[in-house]
């Protein structure tokens, strides 16, 4: 699993530095509303759980993510490659 940022946000204030995070990462049960993961490579990551409404994963890759149980409500996946992403019991609605 790599995981590599050009730009992250979380909620309104920037997290400079993320640029990587350690191979089994997780963001399991996390709260990440409105979170900006534009340009990111975090393939295989797991995100299984969050709630991630209103957030941007836009221009990214995403293979083999696993988003089962999570909430995506109104996200953006404009432009990202999800191959072999997990959506199980997601909730997508307004998601794009």
């Amino acid at each position: 699993m790599n995981l590599y940022m050009t730009s992250v946000k979380v909620g309104k204030q920037f997290k400079p530095g993320m640029n990587t995070l350690p191979i089994d990462f997780s963001f399991a049960d996390e709260d990440l509303r409105a979170t900006e993961f534009t340009g990111c490579i975090a393939d295989g990551v797991d995100f299984n759980g969050a709630d991630l409404t209103g957030s941007l994963f836009t221009n990214g890759f995403f293979r083999g993510a696993n988003f089962e149980d999570a909430d995506l409500t109104d996200v953006d996946f404009t432009g990202s490659d999800l191959t072999g992403a997990n959506f199980r019991d997601a909730e997508l609605t307004g998601a794009d």
